[in-house]
């Protein structure tokens, strides 16, 4: 549940989730948990708390292009997006919860691959998953 510092229940567990994923490689700059509408939940890495809102609407704003583009285009499910800059990665992905109501940004710079940033960003989606539906609020984290 929310406190009046925005702090959610297992939000603790979910830092330190992204905090061990960014841990895996040097490369990495940011990863996000946040709701698909836009808000965000937790960060961990080199973001100031403006960039933290602007990347959770990011997030949530892709994602629904991706999923919409997938549908409307190859009339599949949109399993992952990937972005590929200059300088870097991002993924975005949508956690597999129960309610499907979370999304994972995460982003290195471009000293890391697309397949090493995509594999560990679907390993950790999964792992929030799971901790998002283990929450004993029946809320889930968000």
């Amino acid at each position: 549940m929310p406190s009046a510092d925005g702090d959610l229940a297992g939000a603790t567990a979910v830092r330190g989730l992204l905090a061990r994923l960014l841990a895996t490689s040097t490369a990495f700059r940011f990863a996000s948990l946040s709701t698909v509408d836009g808000r965000s939940i937790a960060v961990a890495g080199r973001v100031d708390d403006v960039t933290t809102a602007r990347i959770a609407a990011m997030t949530s704003a892709l994602l629904g292009l991706s999923e919409t583009f997938a549908k409307e285009a190859v009339r599949s499910r949109c399993a992952y997006t990937t972005i590929t800059a200059d300088d870097g990665v991002v993924v975005v992905v949508r956690v597999p919860t129960r309610a499907r109501l979370h999304a994972l940004s995460v982003a290195s710079d471009a000293n890391e691959n697309l397949a090493l940033v995509l594999r560990r960003t679907l390993d950790a989606a999964h792992a929030l998953a799971l901790l998002v539906d283990a929450d004993p609020s029946g809320a889930g984290v968000g």
